[in-house]
């Protein structure tokens, strides 16, 4: 699964890093590091990461056929952190 956005305004300091936050089928948000860490310069770089169907299945996630697939992000640097982003998605597991 292709989780993609668009970078917000950096106010004149580079982003150098972005919290990525996943919807789990309890309705809780949790970032998924192995494959969606954004402080990784190319998903930085890219503003994309991509996670296996098979991670969201299981835990903590836990999502199961016809579930959304929902993302919310914050991009940070060294001002800090910006608000979340509206929860974005529209896909189906």
């Amino acid at each position: 699964m292709l989780i993609d956005w668009i970078a917000p305004s950096d106010q004149g300091t580079p982003i150098i890093g972005y919290n990525i936050l996943l919807k789990q089928a309890d309705g809780e948000y949790t970032a998924e590091l192995a494959n969606c860490d954004g402080s990784d310069q190319t998903i930085v770089t890219l503003t994309e990461c991509t996670i296996p169907l098979s991670t969201l299945y299981a835990a903590p996630f836990n999502l199961k056929l016809g579930d959304l697939i929902a993302a919310k992000v914050s991009a940070y640097n060294l001002y800090g952190e910006s608000p979340e982003s509206e929860i974005g998605g529209g896909a189906l597991i």
